[in-house]
């Protein structure tokens, strides 16, 4: 994209960021990677570690998304277990907490595509379990 700058992270900012999902909430974007989640302030141009769900222990694949200022993490592998998961949390920037919600309804998968919609929902599609990808 010409004329945007872009910064590189040095090695070892981020705890693992391979195949991390995000999300932005009022402007600053969230990584959940591994077991540790990073908020990125553009103003500041900083990262700083945030709380994480620990139920999801080293977790990568997932789906992420943000409805009304909160951010929603889940459906992905844990690698921990060594399998793919259906849980999802919410979270709370003010209060920097997650609270666990409905597990997702649709077959167990990773890597999948999420976003959300101007009407206050959001989509998970396709990703990969099973040796299949799911739609």
């Amino acid at each position: 994209m010409k004329g945007r700058k872009y910064n590189r992270l040095e090695d070892g900012e981020l705890e693992s960021a391979e195949i991390s999902p995000g999300f932005e909430i009022n402007g600053k974007l969230y990584i959940p990677a591994a077991k540790a989640m990073y908020e990125y302030n553009p103003a500041t141009d900083r990262w700083t570690q945030k709380s994480y769900p620990s139920e999801l222990g080293y977790f990568g694949g997932g789906a992420a998304f943000s409805i009304n200022g909160k951010g929603y993490l889940g459906v992905g592998w844990v690698h921990d277990i060594g399998a793919d998961v259906g849980d999802f949390f919410e979270y709370d920037p003010v209060a920097d907490t997650w609270t666990e919600k409905a597990s997702f309804p649709g077959p167990l998968r990773d890597a999948a595509t999420s976003f959300s919609l101007p009407n206050g929902k959001a989509m998970s599609v396709w990703g990969w379990a099973s040796r299949r990808w799911n739609t």
